[in-house]
């Protein structure tokens, strides 16, 4: 890797090493920063075709911790050095690090509002292109809670809302998995969303939320929204299983207080919530589900029937 960062004998006094040139982008060092595209730039104009195909490109290989310098740059959200790689025109603004992220996503992701709108107005980066776990700049705004960033992507009249409709996992599914109550605040007030909708796993953003444990996106939901708190899952179970199965103390008093939840409903193994929490020895939860007065049959609470639950 030497000899991508380091030049000839005579101009070693001056060549800066990866080290430095990454403390410099995420310190945003601007000076030291030109001063290395200007050497890489150079050094790239004076070898041949062959040779230069043979060489990792620096300025845009991931071989920073995975990213490139573009995306450090937009990670550490400094827009000056973020124009000076653009600028330079040796950069690939739709380049991926190792999770096949873009450096718009990456932006997106540690909320850099400013580099995002730099990125949007002054470059053709892909606002609907998925990372290789499918998400895109959106979801990673979603899913970080940055609101201000998620305002403006969704403002700028380029996000293509059928991406998520062809997969079914929406940018509500991603805040509530995040859990960050303002932006699930702001996204259930936007033309459209659908607070019930479900993903490919036949999953709603409340069971997301449930899961996920985030007590204060779950309270939301139930206040605002006609969420179905008993739907169940591929294994018969609702969300108030799974709070007890995880220990979640404070989401199983919360769903105790939701209109309409069962908490007799069984799964295909025929467990009731509190033959789950009796299961794990949960005294406080189990404490919590009999003070409902609504536990029926809590000597059959584990009949072992797959049908009990259909």
């Amino acid at each position: 890797m030497v000899g991508l960062f380091s030049f000839s004998i005579e101009e070693q006094a001056q060549t800066i090493t990866r080290d430095q040139i990454l403390a410099a982008v995420q310190q945003g060092d601007t000076q030291t920063v030109q001063r290395w595209m200007s050497q890489v730039t150079k050094r790239a104009s004076h070898q041949s075709h062959a040779k230069r195909r043979m060489r990792i490109d620096p300025i845009n290989a991931a071989v920073y911790d995975g990213k490139s310098l573009l995306h450090h740059a937009c990670g550490s959200g400094h827009v000056e050095i973020i124009d000076c790689v653009v600028s330079s025109n040796a950069a690939n603004i739709e380049v991926t690090d190792n999770k096949c992220h873009t450096p718009l996503g990456y932006a997106c992701l540690h909320g850099h509002l400013e580099a995002v709108k730099y990125l949007m107005m002054r470059t053709d980066a892909n606002i609907n292109r998925r990372g290789g776990d499918g998400s895109t700049p959106l979801d990673l705004a979603c899913f970080a809670g940055k609101t201000d960033v998620v305002k403006f992507l969704m403002g700028c009249g380029k996000v293509d809302m059928s991406v998520f409709a062809q997969r079914r996992d929406t940018p509500l599914h991603q805040a509530c998995l995040g859990g960050d109550l303002g932006t699930v605040q702001w996204l259930i007030t936007q033309d459209g969303v659908d607070i019930n909708v479900r993903d490919d796993d036949n999953f709603t953003p409340f069971q997301y939320a449930c899961q996920e444990n985030h007590v204060d996106v779950v309270k939301h939901l139930l206040c605002v929204g006609s969420v179905d708190v008993n739907m169940r899952d591929d294994d018969g179970e609702s969300v108030l299983h799974d709070a007890c199965r995880h220990g979640y103390i404070e989401l199983v008093r919360c769903l105790l207080k939701a209109d309409g939840i069962d908490v007799n409903l069984r799964n295909v193994e025929g467990k009731t919530p509190i033959s789950i929490a009796r299961q794990n020895e949960n005294v406080e939860i189990i404490g919590y589900l009999l003070a409902s007065g609504r536990v029926q049959n809590l000597k059959t609470a584990t009949r072992n029937t797959t049908e009990a639950w259909r």
